[in-house]
């Protein structure tokens, strides 16, 4: 669940930053 969890969250993020919520953007990087 551990190692899983950021890789789903790396994809979802992409979906969400064209949708405009670039919040999640800085601490992915």
């Amino acid at each position: 669940m551990g190692p899983h969890h950021p890789s789903m969250h790396g994809v979802l993020h992409l979906i969400v930053t064209p949708d405009g919520e670039d919040v999640d953007c800085e601490p992915i990087l």
